[in-house]
C-alpha cells in the first residue's frame, strides 16, 4: 500500500502522553492549518492509488474543514483511513460522511467520554486502543539496532505531509529529515529513505 498520512491543523490540542507534540512545535514551520485550497493543491501531485490517511501529526478533526476534505476525496476516488480521537467531531461532520466506505475508521482512546453519539455503522473497524510506541526515541531511551526494512507501511511507502507541504517520515517528529514537499513534488518521487539516524531506533525498523 501507498499512503499519505495528511496533517489538517498543527499544534494538535490533544497533547496526549504518547505523542511527541513537543518536538513537532519547537521544529515546525509554516502556516498552521490546512486550507480548502491547499488541500486540492496538494491532491494534484497524489494518484488514485494512494491511500488517503486523516491522521498525521494532529487529530484531524480539530480542523473544522475536515469532513470537507474527506468528502472531496471520495468524490474524487481516493481510498480513506481516519485515525481520530472524535475530539472536535460533530454531528454535521457525522451527517457529512456518514455514506463514506473507510478503508479504515480507527477511533483513538484517550480518555474522552465513550459513548461517540455520532459514529455510524459505515464507520467500521473503530478500535480504542492506539499501538503505542516510542516514537523512535522521542518518548523514551530506547537501545539502537543495526538498519533493517521499514515495516510501516511496507519499505517506508508511508509519508506525512504536514499544512505547508513539507513531507516527512511518520516517526520524524523532530522533523529532522524532511522528504521534500507535496506541493512541489509527486508523491511517486518521494524518496523512501530506510538508513537515517531516526531508523536505528524506531520499532519499525525490522
Amino acid at each position: 500500500m501507498k499512503i499519505l498520512e495528511i496533517t489538517t491543523d498543527f499544534p494538535c490540542k490533544n497533547m496526549c502522553s504518547y505523542c511527541p507534540q513537543k518536538l513537532l512545535i519547537e521544529n515546525y514551520k509554516g502556516r498552521p492549518t490546512l486550507t480548502h485550497y491547499a488541500f486540492l493543491k496538494m491532491l494534484e501531485s497524489v494518484p488514485k492509488d494512494v491511500i488517503l490517511n486523516f491522521a498525521g501529526f494532529c487529530e484531524p478533526f480539530q480542523n473544522p474543514e475536515c469532513s470537507n476534505f474527506i468528502v472531496m476525496a471520495d468524490r474524487l476516488g481516493y481510498k480513506i483511513k481516519v485515525l481520530t480521537t472524535l475530539v472536535g467531531f460533530t454531528e454535521d461532520d457525522a451527517f457529512k460522511i456518514k455514506d463514506i466506505k473507510f478503508d479504515r475508521f480507527y477511533v483513538h482512546d484517550i480518555g474522552q467520554p465513550k459513548d461517540y453519539p455520532f459514529v455510524t455503522e459505515s464507520m467500521t473497524d473503530a478500535e480504542y486502543a492506539p499501538f503505542i510506541t516510542s516514537r523512535a526515541g522521542a518518548l523514551w531511551e530506547v537501545p539502537e539496532k543495526p538498519f533493517g526494512e521499514c515495516k510501516a507501511q511496507g519499505n517506508c511507502s508511508d509519508a506525512v505531509a504536514l499544512p505547508n507541504g513539507d513531507l516527512y517520515c511518520c516517526m520524524d517528529y523532530g522533523l529532522t529529515r524532511k522528504l521534500g514537499n507535496i506541493f512541489k513534488m509527486n508523491f511517486n518521487d518521494i524518496p523512501r529513505l530506510t538508513e537515517f539516524e531516526l531508523c536505528k531506533f524506531c520499532e519499525y525498523n525490522q
